[in-house]
């Protein structure tokens, strides 16, 4: 018989709240219960990582994790008045600013295809791609396009992304 920790306690309870386990919360639990070394410092420099669904959660954690390692970032998200602030907050967190923002809705594939036009004439090359975005809706729906929105968000709006 396997023995079970107060850990596997915490950890078996944020996946069961599912919201908790994806916040900052769950990441900073798990970070510190499984004793998650510091990365380097400066390990990405030279790199560039596009990140979505940055403005929150586990999106903001992964993005100002990857700010602080010395990443370019290439921030995609809805909300162009909350990307503009997360960059300006990672500029003066990190003192340089090399964070761009692209205003996509992953649930809307013409958008997703946008974005990614944008995004190939400006980048010569991604090094890392986080899809974080994510949605959880209370009713059934469909987008404009005919995709229930869910599976648009999680699936064929990425799935897009990655073309």
């Amino acid at each position: 018989m396997t023995s079970y920790s107060f850990d596997d306690l915490i950890d078996d309870a944020l996946e069961a709240t599912v919201v908790l386990s994806f916040s900052r919360l769950g990441y900073e639990l798990r970070r510190r219960l499984d004793h998650w070394p510091a990365l380097p410092r400066e390990g990405l420099a030279g790199k560039t990582a596009l990140v979505t669904g940055p403005t929150s959660g586990l999106g903001r954690v992964t993005a100002v994790g990857l700010a602080q390692l010395g990443a370019r970032l290439v921030l995609v998200g809805r909300n162009e008045h909350k990307l503009d602030a997360l960059r300006r907050e990672l500029a003066a967190l990190t003192g340089a600013d090399r964070y761009r923002t692209v205003v996509a809705d992953l649930s809307s594939l013409a958008s997703v295809r946008g974005a990614v036009a944008e995004i190939r004439e400006s980048e010569t090359r991604l090094d890392v791609v986080v899809d974080n975005a994510g949605a959880i809706y209370p009713d059934r729906g469909e987008t404009d396009e005919g995709i229930e929105r869910t599976l648009a968000v999680l699936v064929a709006g990425p799935f897009v992304l990655q073309s």
